[in-house]
């Protein structure tokens, strides 16, 4: 469903550059608009609040032309972009939909798969697993707000969030953002701890092998239990 969004050119502005901007929506809303323009649908909200989703109301605009006319996005480009500066992640769904998710650690898991398994168990065999840690770089985020109406950045906030374990294990790698437009320090604070939270999300990775199981989506939390050697 991602393969077919991301084919999918965004026309929410006048020809032919198309190019459109949000000023006064949630980063919810504009999800919502952006699927009127594909076959798929969001799912209601419901009670996830990542502190960003519903409140930031961000300028944002889709087929910016940086360079000069040639540059359409694709609704999948531009959701991933407004994707980015939340907390959350949007999981496809049978029939055509879906559904934004905010994974937290705290999560309780959706299923176990354990090795060896016992006669009692009530979860489920896996054969092997193996998990890699890759270095989170970016490490820290820093995240300027507060331009001034004539352009300057004289007065400026920033707005920081730091991985002061990943800093230790390499050095302090940092990345930049600007929202332009925000000068509340809180807001920004906001916008690189969201920023560093997907930089982590997207920089673990693991390969288990398991018996077919169709009861296990993307971004579950599963659990890996060992005794093999005890």
């Amino acid at each position: 469903m991602w393969d077919i969004l991301n084919l999918i050119p965004y026309k929410g502005g006048d020809a032919p550059d198309y190019t459109f901007t949000y000023t006064s929506n949630t980063p919810y809303e504009i999800m919502t608009d952006l699927f009127t323009y594909t076959p798929f649908t969001l799912d209601a909200l419901g009670a996830i609040d990542d502190g960003i989703i519903t409140t930031l109301r961000p300028e944002f605009t889709v087929n910016s032309q940086p360079s000069g006319l040639g540059y359409w996005e694709t609704i999948g480009q531009a959701l991933y972009r407004l994707l980015s500066i939340t907390k959350l992640y949007l999981r496809p769904k049978a029939g055509l939909a879906f559904e934004l998710i905010y994974p937290q650690t705290s999560d309780s898991v959706n299923e176990t798969f354990t090795a060896p398994l016992t006669p009692v168990s009530d979860s489920h065999a896996f054969f092997s697993y193996t998990e890699r840690h890759n270095l989170v770089i970016p490490n820290k985020f820093t995240v300027f707000g507060g331009q001034s109406e004539d352009g300057t950045w004289d007065d400026y906030t920033a707005g920081v969030a730091n991985d002061t374990t990943e800093q230790g294990i390499f050095m302090t790698i940092e990345g930049f953002e600007v929202y332009a437009d925000f000068s509340s320090l809180e807001i920004l604070n906001g916008q690189a701890a969201a920023y560093l939270a997907r930089e982590r999300a997207e920089r673990m990775s693991g390969v288990g092998v398991i018996p077919m199981s169709c009861r296990t989506e993307l971004y579950d939390k599963v659990g890996i239990v060992s005794t093999r050697g005890t």
